[in-house]
């Protein structure tokens, strides 16, 4: 099991994330969107576990 929070830029952008369970099964993609993400010069992605270890297997980022 996976269950970690996801910060950006140093905010919580979602906590307990559950990845299997959000999905709806084991190995299906699942996709998130933060919008209005302020970034001044780089983007910052951390992860904190709460069980397991957090997984990123792609990212996108689109300038708004």
């Amino acid at each position: 099991d996976r269950v970690f929070d996801v910060l950006l830029q140093g905010e919580k952008v979602a906590a307990g994330l559950d990845v299997v369970q959000a999905s709806g099964q084991i190995e299906r993609a699942l996709t998130r969107e933060f919008r209005h993400v302020k970034v001044t010069s780089n983007l910052v992605v951390e992860f904190v576990p709460s069980k397991g270890q957090p997984i990123l297997s792609a990212i996108e980022v689109e300038r708004e």
